[in-house]
């Protein structure tokens, strides 16, 4: 069973269902490696509106959780993988209620669902630079919650970690990074479509390369970068 982002037709990521070993796989050191630590998660001091966490706890348990509430014993059962890219994409996706901007990741947290069937982490990135906003909102400065699926929360005595097994492309904290994300209003968060690793000053891919998709970012410096899509964008 391969159970699909929403994005899939114009994003890199597929939810695949199966059985995982935690120590198998390649020797490479996990770029998602930070999202195995156990963080701290109490619902009574959630400071989420609830209505906002309940239509978070939806959407991700009905993307990515289990039928029933996660478990020591069950929380390995499903995974997380990288699909193929799609022909025919242009090299920063079309994607619903389409985001691009520049950010750095400054915190993280995991959420357990309140139905306990799935783990989501919530990243707020501190951005510095938006080329197409979805909510007409964002200014250099603001942040921005992007959430991805699975994490590892400590919960009522309970280390639950899901969906983070190892992966060779993930964001961190710490890291700058070029967004192309979609903005769900239910919820108000973003999904990631895309992202390029801009940490080091260069535009570096994020993604598993493919010659199906034009790559005319990665190489450029930051400024080169900000040149390039402030005149893709139109932005004076």
């Amino acid at each position: 069973m391969i159970r699909r982002w929403p994005l899939l037709a114009t994003t890199l990521v597929t939810v695949c269902v199966s059985a995982q070993n935690p120590t198998s796989g390649p020797s490479y050191t996990p770029a998602n490696l930070w999202m195995t630590d156990p963080v701290s998660w109490s619902p009574g001091s959630d400071p989420v509106p609830s209505t906002v966490r309940q239509q978070r706890d939806q959407y991700f348990d009905e993307l990515i959780g289990l039928p029933v509430p996660l478990t020591p014993a069950n929380v390995k059962s499903r995974g997380l993988a990288l699909g193929v890219p799609l022909p025919n994409q242009t090299e920063i996706p079309a994607l619903p209620n389409r985001t691009v901007l520049i950010a750095t990741f400054r915190s993280y947290q995991p959420v357990l669902s309140m139905s306990g069937r799935a783990i989501y982490t919530e990243v707020t990135f501190s951005v510095s630079n938006t080329f197409e906003d979805a909510t007409g909102s964002i200014q250099p400065g603001s942040s921005v919650v992007v959430i991805l699926p699975g994490g590892t929360a400590a919960t009522q005595g309970l280390v639950l970690s899901f969906l983070t097994q190892r992966r060779m492309y993930s964001v961190a904290p710490g890291g700058t990074y070029l967004l192309a994300a979609s903005y769900h209003s239910k919820g108000n968060f973003y999904s990631l479509g895309k992202d390029w690793d801009l940490t080091t000053g260069i535009v570096v891919p994020d993604f598993p390369p493919s010659r199906q998709i034009p790559s005319t970012l990665v190489g450029l410096t930051l400024q080169q970068l900000i040149t390039r899509l402030n005149a893709q964008f139109g932005i004076q």
